[in-house]
């Protein structure tokens, strides 16, 4: 069996960088669940998620049939999944701890500071990306404006079609998980990126632009921080059903389990008068 058609590439990557601190191979490392689970912890002393990560690893090569995992005894394998649940039990408490504790600027907050502070073509654009519509990461960056579908014809590069209104992700972090993503523009958006062609001279979107940077001075976010607090403010809107968060995981180009994870409790810059400053 190929093992990259079995397990993710960040799976495959740690197993790499494992192997080659240890100068040992995986599957003999794993035979020994002891000598395994402490050399792990000595390895990534501070990383309680990479931790977890690497002592569940095991069981997701068993998972997966890898041969990597196959000649292990069922008394082996009890003892690699009982470190397994108890590292995936602590690594699961110490971040719902700390999801407690994370909070938020509520999004129309935000939408108001920035709108109020944008002046420039770049800015008035970076503004229409991120709060006219779902934020994605920084994938638009470089981005190419074209007429038609038919004049995007790099496979490796991110388009927005002026024909459709609407942008074609090709290279961004989650390709794997959606492939080409085909996201619509808002009204808004639509014009402010016409604008930006039209006042800047330039095809190419935000060449050279620190996007995070320019959301910074508009609204004391980077661009994670505005991520955070649009979805943290719609999922808080009303219930959402395993549909729509689907949905919108996709709109923003992340996976649903992200968008978990990104729902924080409301900071009040009533309260908290350094929040927007």
């Amino acid at each position: 069996m190929y093992i990259i058609k079995m397990v993710s590439y960040t799976i495959e990557t740690k197993i790499r960088a494992l192997e080659n601190k240890t100068k040992e191979k995986v599957s003999d490392l794993i035979s020994n669940p002891k000598k395994y689970k402490e050399t792990i912890l000595e390895l990534y002393p501070k990383s309680l998620n990479t931790q977890a990560l690497l002592i569940n690893l095991p069981m997701v090569l068993i998972k997966h049939g890898d041969e990597r995992a196959a000649g292990l005894t069922e008394e082996t394998i009890a003892k690699l999944r009982k470190n397994s649940d108890e590292w995936l039990k602590k690594r699961n408490d110490t971040n719902q701890k700390a999801q407690e504790t994370k909070q938020y600027v509520p999004f129309d907050k935000l939408e108001e500071r920035a709108k109020m502070k944008a002046k420039t073509p770049t800015e008035h654009l970076v503004f229409a990306l991120y709060f006219h519509q779902p934020p994605v990461r920084n994938d638009y960056v470089g981005m190419e404006v074209v007429k038609a579908i038919k004049d995007a014809v790099d496979p490796n590069k991110n388009y927005y079609i002026r024909e459709r209104k609407a942008f074609v992700f090709r290279n961004y972090k989650t390709k794997n998980k959606y492939g080409v993503a085909r996201i619509p523009a808002s009204a808004e958006t639509h014009k402010a990126i016409l604008k930006y062609v039209r006042v800047m001279k330039s095809h190419i979107l935000l060449s050279a632009v620190n996007v995070s940077g320019i959301l910074k001075d508009l609204c004391n976010e980077t661009i994670n921080g505005v991520r955070h607090s649009f979805i943290s403010t719609w999922l808080k809107e009303k219930p959402r059903t395993p549909s729509e968060k689907a949905e919108m995981a996709q709109m923003m180009l992340h996976s649903v389990a992200l968008q978990g994870e990104y729902e924080y409790f409301t900071k009040d810059p009533a309260k908290d008068p350094d929040v927007l400053d």
